[in-house]
């Protein structure tokens, strides 16, 4: 199960930190651990910290359900069904602003969303130019709701 959630969260690499905690890697444990309940864990996975749980949040339902919605949505595009959408997978990150999603051990990897899918469904047509910022137009959805370089390297 783990291996399989690892292979998730390299599909969602470019969302870790921001839709999804970062995944660190997986460690073997020698002598294993004893869980609740008596199983032995020999291997665990390390994960970045990813929030609060997100049904205790201090903040409106709504506000709630629409970054929930939204950081689905990303998991989504990068052609990852989560498969177990509920309130203990669902972290509040209150540094990010949104809901962090969480337990992928059930996800099923699908084909990623293209931009080309998107335009034959859109029906609009955009030329890969450069904008008025100097950044290609096909790499603004990178940046999108991410804070910029200089605020991440004042942390």
């Amino acid at each position: 199960h783990l291996r399989h959630e690892c292979r998730v969260y390299a599909r969602l690499e470019s969302l870790q930190g921001w839709v999804v905690p970062v995944q660190l890697g997986l460690v073997h444990l020698d002598r294993g651990y004893v869980l609740p309940g008596g199983t032995r864990a020999v291997h665990m996975m390390l994960m970045s910290w990813g929030g609060e749980e997100a049904a205790k949040a201090n903040m409106d339902a709504a506000d709630l359900r629409a970054q929930w919605h939204r950081s689905s949505q990303a998991v989504w595009a990068e052609g990852v069904d989560h498969g177990d959408e509920r309130d203990a997978n669902l972290l509040w990150n209150a540094e990010r602003r949104r809901v962090m999603i969480v337990d992928f051990d059930r996800a099923v990897l699908r084909p990623a969303l293209k931009h080309r899918q998107l335009s034959a469904v859109s029906g609009s047509k955009r030329k890969h130019g450069v904008d008025n910022l100097n950044i290609p137009s096909r790499k603004r959805s990178l940046l999108h709701n991410r804070p910029p370089l200089d605020y991440l390297m004042s942390r």
